[in-house]
């Protein structure tokens, strides 16, 4: 057991203000044997002093990760970036690599629009604003549900009143005569002009009256 070995493949991909570094790790024993707690990166320009290295601004890398960029970087500039890995017993040796940066004015222009406030950026804000985007779905599909179901409910009161309707419609509008004998009628031969003095009279389709002894 020993502390992480170095680093496989480091390869750093320069841009105008910031570098794209990777790397790999033994699978065998690149750990030391025990499991990776965190990477390092730290960076120089290649003219300076030993002491002026400095770290990225996430210090402690994920275990997880296999590569990482580095910001605010000077355009046509020449940088040495080193590399580690460390575990329970400590830090592993680390790797050395040189790079330069590019100079093309477009880039550099491009690259400080995409930092630009990326030091003062508030996550709450993204919070906030997917808070509210929620809360303006959710709030339209309640309201989308409360018109189906207020449609739903237009529609069945007006099958019932349709329904009601049609009942009042199919009663028959009988006239009763109250002075009508059934058992005291005297049926009566049709007359010489084939009149049945008999038959009931119909005032319309569903109106009838029989003839009655007063």
């Amino acid at each position: 057991m020993a502390q992480p070995q170095v680093l496989k493949n480091v390869t750093v991909k320069p841009f105008t203000i910031l570098a794209l570094v990777m790397w790999e790790v033994d699978e065998k024993d690149g750990n030391g044997g025990y499991p990776i707690k965190n990477f390092y990166i730290s960076y120089r320009l290649k003219n300076s002093t030993i002491g002026d290295w400095q770290q990225c601004p996430l210090i402690h890398i994920s275990p997880e990760l296999r590569q990482y960029q580095i910001y605010h970087l000077h355009p046509n500039s020449t940088y040495l970036i080193q590399v580690w890995a460390t575990n329970k017993l400590g830090k592993g040796p680390s790797t050395i690599v040189e790079c330069s940066t590019h100079s093309n004015p477009q880039e550099i222009e491009l690259g400080k629009r995409f930092l630009d406030g990326v030091d003062t950026f508030d996550v709450r804000i993204w919070i906030i604003a997917v808070a509210i985007v929620i809360s303006t779905l959710c709030i339209l599909g309640i309201a989308t549900c409360c018109l189906f179901y207020k449609e739903y409910v237009v529609n069945l009161a007006n099958q019932s009143s349709t329904s009601r309707d049609e009942h009042i419609e199919l009663m028959p509008n009988i006239i009763l005569n109250p002075g009508y004998d059934f058992q005291s009628m005297d049926l009566q031969e049709p007359d010489e002009n084939s009149n049945d003095t008999n038959a009931p009279v119909r005032l319309n389709n569903n109106s009838v009256i029989y003839p009655a002894r007063v």
